[in-house]
């Protein structure tokens, strides 16, 4: 045994723990002492498990980073604030954040640690655009479009809770989870299922902070369907089955053609019986206690057969538009037809439509997939038309649509199916709207710093997409 490569380590949280040591001499052996600080796996383990050292680690590795990226703008040209924005997300951020979830949770000390992240993020904030060094922290983050590092760690925790309910039920994780989100796995001997009252009153734990965030989610996912694989998607078994027609928002003139040839294609169908039309379209209502509406109206013969409206829960429009889609598909497939024009506001909807992998919306896609797969089996002349129709243009057919969704109000009632993609906006949002908060405090702000405004001589808002500013 080589006692020189060997490591013991102590852990405790008490305030006066000493440094134990222990005496091999009897047996010819050198004194052991427990290391300050203990590496696994890039974590940097401390005696008090407050991960000091860790943060302090990575904190400073990512300063380094971005004085070694400084270099890159000592070209002739230089960068531009919005490359330089761009390097330090991409390659300065994701070492500040490597397992943050070790410290970053409910009811932890971590005060300390996101001071360090943000002595480093203020620096960046400085290279990015070339202020002095005496410039507000504040200000100088929101011009940059950098969040602050606080409220960006409370948005990347949530997010992450809220991905564990994509996991497959053999995932380890989920065995530590209570009955309701372990997905049947069975429970570790530290679960959070066989905690005791008074363990769970004590206990702080990023496993916590997962249990409270999928009490509000009541979508599931699949990440073992057999639709998934290579090979057997459906897009892979009909590929000639299913097109997508997109429409160039910015270009009038395409948007022009992309009309015409849906007025050509609506007018063939009116007098072919092997056609339907179906045109698809959902609402977001604003308010907490209104869901989201989906339509769906079919055209068969230049006349409109039948409709159908639906609440979606609490969704996003994406999430909304998928069930629209699907409420068509798996109706229009039940017709006797050879072909189905679905034409829709959303073609990103349309995509996610016959994807089978993990997002939000999932078992929409995976009916989608199962009805689409029975109509095309044995029947080679038969396909489905995805059509891009902005709802601002008020084409026709989809504009009925458009005004039957908008018009139409449902209550949210007491639990609502709630997406996955309407979580993580809200905790997105909540971020948002609390960065803006204190970036209006008088005490954020400095006596010289010019307010900045928009077009309509509003004041401009921080914000961090779209490179922020």
């Amino acid at each position: 045994m080589e006692y020189d490569k060997s490591e013991i380590f102590h852990f405790s949280r008490a305030h006066n723990d000493s440094n134990p040591e222990l005496d091999l001499s009897a047996i010819g052996a050198p004194i052991l002492k427990p290391k300050t600080y203990w590496r696994y796996l890039g974590f940097y383990f401390n005696r008090r498990l407050s991960f000091k050292e860790h943060v302090r680690f990575y904190s400073t590795k990512a300063l380094t980073t971005v004085k070694a990226i400084g270099m890159l703008g000592n070209s002739s040209r230089g960068l531009l604030p919005l490359q330089k924005r761009l390097l330090y997300w991409t390659c300065v951020v994701p070492i500040t954040t490597y397992g943050f979830r070790l410290w970053y949770f409910s009811g932890a000390s971590t005060k300390a640690q996101v001071s360090l992240l943000a002595t480093m993020q203020c620096k960046a904030a400085l290279w990015i655009l070339d202020a002095f060094r005496t410039s507000p922290t504040g200000k100088i983050e929101a011009l940059a479009g950098l969040i602050p590092i606080h409220l960006h760690l409370k948005k990347l925790a949530k997010r992450l809770c809220l991905r564990a309910t994509t996991l497959p039920f053999q995932h380890a994780l989920l065995s530590l989870l209570s009955a309701r989100n372990s997905k049947g796995a069975h429970p570790h001997s530290q679960s959070l299922a066989l905690l005791t009252d008074t363990q769970s009153v004590r206990l702080r734990s990023p496993l916590l902070d997962t249990e409270a965030l999928l009490l509000n989610l009541t979508e599931r996912f699949n990440s073992l369907y057999p639709e998934i694989r290579p090979g057997c998607r459906l897009l892979d078994n009909f590929p000639d089955h299913v097109s997508f027609h997109p429409c160039d928002h910015s270009n009038g003139c395409t948007r022009k053609l992309q009309f015409n040839a849906l007025d050509r294609l609506c007018h063939e169908a009116s007098s072919d019986p092997s056609t339907l039309v179906v045109a698809t379209d959902a609402s977001v209502i604003s308010p907490r206690n209104m869901q989201a509406v989906s339509v769906v109206h079919f055209w068969r013969l230049g006349a409109q057969v039948s409709s159908f409206k639906a609440p979606a829960g609490r969704a996003t429009a994406l999430d909304a538009e998928l069930f629209a889609i699907r409420l068509g598909i798996v109706k229009a497939t039940s017709f006797d037809v050879k072909c189905i024009v679905i034409i829709t506001d959303s073609l990103t909807a349309a995509r996610r439509a016959v994807d089978a992998s993990v997002h939000s919306g999932q078992v929409h896609s995976l009916a989608i997939i199962q009805a689409l797969r029975g109509f095309f089996t044995n029947h080679s002349d038969r396909s489905i038309h995805f059509w891009d129709c902005p709802s601002k243009a008020q084409w026709s057919l989809h504009f009925l649509a458009h005004e039957d969704a908008t018009s139409t109000k449902i209550a949210a009632g007491h639990h609502p199916a709630t997406s996955l993609d309407t979580l993580q906006s809200k905790s997105a949002t909540a971020c948002l709207d609390a960065w803006r908060t204190s970036f209006a405090r008088p005490s954020s702000q400095s006596r010289h710093f010019l307010p900045l405004k928009g077009g309509i001589k509003n004041l401009l808002q921080p914000s961090y997409a779209k490179g922020g500013g």
